[in-house]
Parts: C-alpha cells; structure tokens; sequence
C-alpha cells in the first residue's frame, strides 16, 4: 500500500486530525495527496512532528526503528521487557499513527520515512565504532582497563574490546569494582542518556578530564572519551545494564505543587512593570548603543541598563525583544556596531500599555536568542557553540512546550519535577553534543526560561498566570486588556517634596515626573521626590515655574504644599542668576557679588577664574566643566548662547533607523484554512480518486 492510499483509507476525520496535530502540512494548504505525501516525507516536517511527541510515543517510535522492517505489537512490549503493557504500547502507536509517522493499520507497525535518531532508545554507540574514532594511547587505555592485550592495529584492539564488551558478565565485574558514586552515575546514564558531561576531555588531543570521579570514570573502561569535554557509556554497556533495549516510561513523574495567591493579579504587575522598564530603556536608547564585535551589548551597558530596566536579566530580554524579532532597533555598523531605535519603535509607542506588552512578548515568544543564566546555571560554564549544530534546542519550541505543561499544573511546580514533566509530556531527543549531553542543555535553557516567564508576567511564583494562558491561546493582547488596568493620571504631593502614585503611571505623566523629580521607588506603586537639582532639570529642558506649578496641580487633585510652592519658586529665582558661555568659557552675572563670591571661593579655585570686569570672568574650562564645578557648590547656574539666550536642555527629534525587512519565523505554523474542509477537499481530489 502507497502513502497515498493508505491517506484515502484513514478518511476525512483522521486527515483533519493528521492537519490539526501537524499543521505545517497545511501552510500553505497543499494541492492534493501527493503533495501532502511529499510534506509529509519532508525531514525538517518530520524534526517538528518527532518535537512534539512524548517520552512513550518517542520511545515506542525508537523501538519501531530499531527493529527496521517492521514490528508486531507484540515484539514492541517484548522490546522494553515489559516495562509498558501491551494496551499502553498500542495507545502510543495510535498516537504515531494520527501523526503520519507509522503505518500501523495492518499487523505490522512500519516507520514513515526515516527519522534522524543519533542515540536509538538512548542507547551509546557501539564500542568499536567508539574506539574506532580515537587515537591509539585511548584505545590502549580501554583495553587495559577490560583486560585485553594489545593487538596489531589500533581497529584490531578495538575489535577485541568489543568482543570482551559483549560479555554482560565482564561489564558487571568492571561496575562492582566502581565506588558506589561512580557506579550509580555509569547506571544512570547506561539507562537514559549515555552521554556525560567531563570538563577537560579531548579525545583527539589527550586532554584528560580536570575531575577526579571523571577520571576515575574514564579508567574503568565502562565510560570512553568521545568529543571535546564529553564521554560516552557504549552500546555494550548499556544493554548490559538495561537487560534489553528499550525503557518504556508510560506514567508521568509525581509532581509537587504550591498554592500561588493572586497569581494572575502578580503577573500583571510584573506585566505592567515590563512595559514600563522597556519605555526607559527605549528612551535611553535614543543615544545608540555601541556593540561588542561579537555581538551583544558589553557587560557594563548592561549594568548601567539594568538600573533603569531593574535587572541585568530584564535588559537582556528586552534587547533581544527589541531586536531579535520585533526591529524596534536595528545594528548600524559603518564605523562601530551600535543598537539604533528604528520607525517600527514610533509605531509601537503609538499603542496603549497591553498592545506594547503584547508585541514584546510575541516578539520574545519567536525570537532565536537564550535566556540569560540563572544565578548557579550550568550554562555559565558552556561555549556557545555548544548550542549549535546537532544540539541545538529549539527555543520556540521549548517555550511552547514549557507553557502547555505548565497549563497542565494547578499551582506552582517544583521547578526539577517540572523539567521531569516537560521531559515526559514533550521528550527531549537523544543527541549527542559538544561539552553537555542535548537533554542536560534543554533541561537548563527550561529552568533559565522560568526567570524570563516571571518578568514577562506569564507567570507569578511558578504558577501559570491569565496572561500566559493568553499567550499559549493566540491572543497575547486580548488577555493582556483584560488583566492590565489603565495608568493612573493622578499623584499626591506631600510636605516632605514627596510625590506618590498609588498605582502605575500613565507614560506622559511618568516622562514628566521623572523630569522634575528623582525616582525613589518604581512597581505597584511609585514615589519620586522634588528638589532644586531635580528642578533645575526642568529649567535646563525650558520649563518655567508657572508650567512646573500647572503641571504638578493639574495631576494631583489635593493640591500642592506650600512647601512644594516655596521650592519651585526659590529654584526659580536662583535659576540662571549665573551665565556660563564659552570663552574657554566666561562667568558673568548682572549681580557684581556673585562673580566676587565665586572668585573668592576655594572650591573654584582649579578653574583659573579671571575677573574681566564687575560682572563678567574667564576660565580655560570648557562650560560643562564649569557648569559642573558650579552646581557641585550649591549654585544654580544657567548655560546661554553668544547672544545671551539661555541654552535649553531640549534635542531635535532623534532620526530613526529604517526598520529591517526581517523574513518570517518558521515558528508555530497555522493552516489557513479550516482541516475538516481541507481533508474533504483533499480526499476528492484527482490524486484522491486515484486517477
């Protein structure tokens, strides 16, 4: 039976569930069977269809390719020496079957295409194609270490050790000669993933491992070196251990759970908090941000940064939010590598709170880039590198999964139990990779991501939040409106130059508060305090004291302390009393006492003062030196021009960066047409009818 037959055969409603459960199948809707047939084949469709299987269904398809041409359900419990039932096994066929990936309509269950499986059923490669891959001394030294003596040629050794290998009586002697440590880490990794992570090995150059256990490993034979900081537990060994080659793990691990009060009410707040940090960040952008030639911003913007936004983790989200997917800023590299914000960012400050909040987390939820470490992370420790090639995780499909099996969960789950879940609802596959084992990687990019879900608002404590649900649902925006409450417009001005928000700001009124006064605290709720050196920032920006008033009154509805009264109009006064130009620059006051204080003042003296007249003096320093030199003594001098006007403290509207033309992400495919229609459609086609 053809592929295509076998489509006709399943009929419409088990084509539309093959469409629903693989749905890059039908974008763009394919023209009839054959070329659903050709999709299905695909090996990229086939990595996507294989992601999303389970730890049984992935390892009931391992066991269907081990056996090559085909299996009874009967030899696939064999397989696993009942460690599944035989109705659990048929359950994961069925699954299989609906996704196209076995032929199990008859009494044999065949693989559809081939299926890049590095590590089968977790188990190592065998050992003389291990040995094969190593320089001569490695080979010696695993020899010696099963007793075999050296042969002729390196592939002769490695022929016998296999053969010594094979003996499930030697491959015990070797575990009970282990201290009880080392031999509870060679079972682990003989009975799930046989790679193991050792700093230091280098099989091709000698490179020993820099851990002692390792190395203790590594001279029992059991463990052999197999690429750069990396061993591997044979094939040999494995099955020795295991007893047959399958391990079928049908029931889902325990879980412990903990009440989150006011989850979604938390997340929201940390939702509100996110856009708001990413409105400072993007204003301290307007001065483009110089690149390392690596990439990525150098580690002290991104302390600098993170005062702004609250954490170093939150800046590195939001960068890469900005750039990676959503082209709110753009890399410029004609003289340096910098960050610029682009006309896509004009855009995005035209929407309300919930519309920014859902482009950033949309663009975050389909962006390539890593989460930031965890404090104790074991990626701290990895090259790069180590994400690439074979083992390379795909991160949206990794947060996808993460959401769905934390949408699962009625509360907060441990987090390690959570991983186990995610391991048993979406399996990790098997591969083998430089300096970390593929699984390991997942594992600690899924714990770094909890950090980032928090930030984002899509969790509070661990629990899955309404925004998350939101986000797992398709509408971001619509579950951001209904949890994220407006900004408030209104303040209260205390005696103490105190000003307080009993909630989130609106972002004008924060633009101005955060211009008049100095921010003091920023979250649920915010409090800023006015002074004369946060005033004067107002007059360097062209504010007079009569908008300073207006605008403070006009947000706080009980009024302005007289306190308040008194500072904005004293700051007013003192104001630009003192004039600083250029000559170096010059000093001069309509106030002939002022320029005699200032010559006579000690803290000046550095400056080289010159009095040119009653009320004018020059100075070698430039203005901003004298600027500075003047307020450090409690002055309030004014900045001006040549013609006397004051220099105010406003720019021209900084020119945006075109926003890049970005091509599509290949993330989350949806058909766009409905799949019951579509498999009608499709079974009454030409192919369908068989002509």
């Amino acid at each position: 039976m053809t592929l295509v037959d076998w489509l006709r055969s399943r009929g419409p409603a088990a084509l539309a569930r093959l469409l629903t459960l693989r749905p890059d199948l039908a974008d763009p809707p394919p023209a009839d069977l054959g070329a659903l047939t050709g999709r299905l084949l695909d090996p990229s469709s086939l990595e996507r269809a294989v992601g999303d299987l389970g730890a049984m269904g992935l390892q009931v398809l391992e066991a269907v390719h081990l056996l090559d041409d085909g299996a009874t359900i009967a030899q696939l419990v064999s397989i696993g020496g009942e460690t599944a039932t035989t109705a659990q096994v048929e359950a994961a066929v069925a699954e299989l079957r609906d996704r196209a990936l076995v032929l199990a309509d008859g009494p044999l269950v065949v693989p559809v295409g081939r299926v890049w499986l590095p590590l089968p059923a977790g188990l190592g490669p065998p050992m003389d194609q291990v040995l094969t891959r190593l320089r001569s001394w490695n080979i010696d030294a695993v020899a010696l270490a099963w007793g075999v003596a050296r042969k002729r040629s390196g592939a002769l050794t490695a022929d016998a050790v296999a053969d010594a290998a094979a003996d499930p009586d030697r491959v015990f002697r070797l575990l009970d000669a282990l201290a009880p440590a080392d031999r509870e880490r060679v079972v682990t990794a003989a009975r799930g993933t046989p790679q193991l992570r050792m700093p230091g090995v280098d099989p091709w150059q000698g490179g020993e491992a820099t851990s002692p256990a390792d190395q203790r490993l590594l001279r029992s034979g059991l463990v052999v070196p197999f690429t750069w900081h990396a061993a591997i537990v044979p094939e040999e060994v494995c099955l020795a251990v295991r007893r047959h080659p399958v391990i079928y793990t049908p029931e889902p691990p325990e879980v412990r759970v903990r009440a989150v009060p006011h989850a979604d009410v938390r997340g929201a707040d940390a939702a509100a908090e996110l856009v708001g940090a990413a409105e400072r960040l993007a204003e301290e952008l307007e001065t483009p941000l110089l690149l390392l030639q690596s990439g990525g911003a150098a580690v002290k913007d991104i302390r600098r940064l993170a005062g702004l936004a609250g954490t170093q983790a939150a800046v590195r989200l939001l960068l890469n939010a900005f750039d990676e997917a959503g082209g709110l800023t753009t890399t410029w590299s004609k003289r340096h590598h910098e960050t610029r914000l682009t006309q896509a960012y004009e855009r995005w400050l035209e929407q309300d709170a919930p519309g920014r909040w859902a482009t950033l987390v949309s663009c975050w939820y389909d962006g390539p880039a890593p989460p930031a470490p965890r404090p104790g992370s074991a990626l701290k420790a990895v090259a790069p590198l180590a994400m690439t090639g074979s083992a390379k995780v795909d991160l949206r499909q990794l947060r996808r999964h993460l959401l769905e099996v934390l949408a699962t969960v009625d509360g907060a789950p441990d987090p390690d139990d959570l991983v186990r879940l995610l391991d048993h609802v979406r399996a990790p596959r098997r591969v083998m990779a430089d300096q970390m084992p593929a699984q390991e990687l997942r594992a600690e990019l899924a714990l770094d991501l909890l950090g980032e879900l928090e930030l984002l608002g899509l969790t509070a404590g661990g629990a899955l939040t309404s925004l998350g649900r939101g986000l797992l649902g398709g509408d971001p925006e619509g579950a951001a409106r209904a949890a994220l409450q407006e900004g408030l417009d209104e303040v209260v001005v205390q005696a103490d130059l105190s000003v307080v928000c009993a909630g989130r700001p609106t972002r004008a009124l924060r633009r101005d508060l955060d211009l008049l006064a100095d921010p003091e605290s920023r979250g649920a709720a915010s409090t800023w305090r006015l002074s004369e050196i946060s005033l004067r920032r107002a007059y360097d920006a062209g504010w007079e004291a009569a908008r300073i008033d207006s605008t403070l009154r006009e947000h706080a509805p009980g009024g302005l302390p007289q306190a308040v009264s008194y500072l904005i109009a004293d700051a007013a006064r003192r104001y630009g009393r003192l004039r600083v130009g250029l000559a170096g620059s010059y000093l001069r006051s309509d106030d002939p006492v002022l320029i005699a204080e200032a010559l006579a003042d000690r803290a000046l003296r550095g400056l080289g003062l010159i009095a040119l007249g009653p009320t004018v003096a020059v100075t070698s320093a430039s203005p901003a030196e004298l600027l500075d030199a003047l307020r450090r003594t409690g002055r309030s001098p004014a900045a001006e021009t040549h013609t006397g006007a004051v220099v105010l403290g406003t720019r021209a509207k900084a020119k945006r960066a075109p926003a890049p033309r970005r091509l599509p992400l290949p993330a989350r495919p949806s058909p766009t047409a409905d799949p019951v229609a579509l498999a009608h459609a499709l079974l009454a086609s030409r192919s369908a009818r068989g002509s």
